[in-house]
C-alpha cells in the first residue's frame, strides 16, 4: 500500500473521478471496513 497516495495523486491529475475498492473476506467485516475507509479517507 505504500505506493497507494502516488497512485491516487497520478489517477486524479489524469482525470479519474471514480475509485473502487476490493475488500478480501475478513472475520470482522465492519472493522475491516471502517479501517479501510479511514486510510482512505486520510489520503
Amino acid at each position: 500500500m505504500q505506493y497507494l497516495p502516488t497512485i491516487l495523486k497520478t489517477a486524479k491529475e489524469n482525470g479519474m473521478e471514480h475509485f473502487f475498492i476490493e475488500q478480501d473476506i475478513v472475520a470482522q467485516p465492519a472493522i475491516a471496513l471502517k479501517k479501510s475507509f479511514d486510510y482512505l479517507r486520510s489520503l
